[in-house]
């Protein structure tokens, strides 16, 4: 089993090899032309860690895990701001997820997925770009998308955004994701959020309820346990629907020097009768539970 400074180094010597070629690519869904059940990170690498991190300083690093289906991950769950002293900031994050989970189900046969994340931030608007590649199969995600934060009421934050997946493998795909989050954060011990995740190629959307409480051990150290509820309406599978999976977890953020911070997350998630259902049907090729790691790095620079 490689240690974790083995994946860092390959991590950066995979971001200067990434290109556009078509590469071999594994994935569960059954349409070969359709998106991996994952594109949604980088996110979500997921909600999970964004929005646990919005009762942190806001010099920290925006969040580092989706899922993404990504998805996230590297969707919204995975690229929502924290809020923020400046009105432009810059932020680039690598990482490595073990799995590549998302949705509740693996997206990739085997291994994990390394990440590499560029966001602009302008105000209320986020730009980025998330580029995600197998460890140990030959899958390249691209995400490109913009959000929209706003906030509604007091401690009640809202944000809209699109994102462009595209996909190269054996038969290159895409997606085109509409999504929205809310976040009531008014107690940072309990803080309630839903995620909705529409996407054009599947006529489908996905919902996840969550609930984070973010717990500050030091100026530097926030540990987040969480727990995600997720809803599936034909996003995940094409022939059923309903209840997807439930998923435990907990997230570690250290604020380094500069603008750096470190990012940990262990979770394991729970098929459930959607799940099972795609099982049964053939759609979901991976099985029904998971239990994943991911470390990231981010550096954050405010201007």
């Amino acid at each position: 089993m490689p240690t974790i400074a083995r994946h860092f180094a390959r991590l950066f010597m995979l971001l200067s090899l990434f290109s556009y070629h078509s590469v071999k690519a594994d994935t569960s869904d059954t349409d070969p032309n359709s998106p991996p059940s994952n594109s949604t990170p980088q996110s979500t690498q997921s909600t999970q860690s964004t929005q646990s991190t919005q009762s942190t300083q806001s010099t920290q690093s925006t969040s580092s895990f989706s899922p993404h289906k990504p998805h996230s991950t590297n969707s919204l769950k995975r690229h929502h701001t924290i809020k923020r002293k400046t009105d432009f900031q810059f932020s680039l994050d690598l990482g490595w997820d073990s799995q590549y989970v998302s949705q509740g189900q693996n997206n990739l046969r085997k291994g994990g997925i390394y990440w590499s994340t560029a966001t602009l931030t302008q105000n209320a608007f986020n730009y980025y770009v998330a580029l995600g590649r197998g460890d140990q199969l030959n899958y390249i995600e691209w995400n490109l998308g913009i959000e929209y934060d706003f906030t509604i009421l007091d401690h009640l934050d809202a944000g809209i955004a699109y994102q462009r997946d595209e996909y190269r493998g054996d038969e290159p795909g895409f997606d085109n994701e509409w999504l929205a989050h809310f976040t009531y954060s008014q107690y940072p011990w309990l803080m309630p959020s839903i995620t909705y995740d529409y996407s054009t190629q599947a006529s489908g959307y996905f919902l996840e309820l969550s609930l984070h409480s973010d717990w500050a051990i030091n100026q530097q150290l926030h540990l987040t346990p969480y727990v995600t509820q997720g809803y599936d309406v034909h996003y995940v599978t094409r022939q059923t629907k309903g209840i997807n999976h439930v998923e435990l977890g907990l997230i570690a953020q250290y604020t380094l020097k500069n603008g750096f911070a470190l990012s940990g997350l262990f979770a394991h998630s729970i098929g459930e009768k959607n799940i099972k259902a795609g099982i049964n049907n053939g759609e979901i090729a991976n099985g029904k539970n998971h239990t994943y790691a991911g470390l990231h790095l981010n550096w954050l620079i405010n201007f």
